[in-house]
This record gives structure tokens, sequence and C-alpha cells, in this order.
């Protein structure tokens, strides 16, 4: 984001795809790439911006553990 403020290039949102997820399963997060998602995102939103993320509809390829 403050790539895109330095530039002068206007944005709205931003859309995350699969990197985002936890071992590719859907509705998890990656939190060691992204340990504070929850938080980014609301003040991504005290910038009155959206964050998107896409759901891949698929299986993972490994087996998750309780």
């Amino acid at each position: 984001m403050a790539g895109y403020e330095t530039a002068g290039i206007p944005f709205e949102g931003l859309f995350f795809d699969i990197p985002y997820m936890d071992k590719f399963a859907d509705f998890s997060v990656d939190e060691t790439t992204f340990p504070n998602l929850t938080t980014w995102t609301e003040d991504l939103h005290k910038l009155n911006r959206k964050l998107t993320l896409i759901i891949d509809a698929g299986l993972s390829a490994e087996s998750i553990e309780n």
C-alpha cells in the first residue's frame, strides 16, 4: 500500500488469491505469512479501502490433523 501512496496511485481495494491460504485449504489463512491479517484488514477499512479474498474451491494436497 505504501508504494501506491508514494507513487500517487489511487486504489480502493486489494485482492488476495491462493497464497494467503494455509496449505491451499479453503477458509484458512497462512498465519506465518499473514500473522495480523485481521488487524491489517481493519486498518485498511479505516482508510475506506476493501480487501477481497478469493476462495478457490479445491482440496488441500496435505492432510490436516486435529
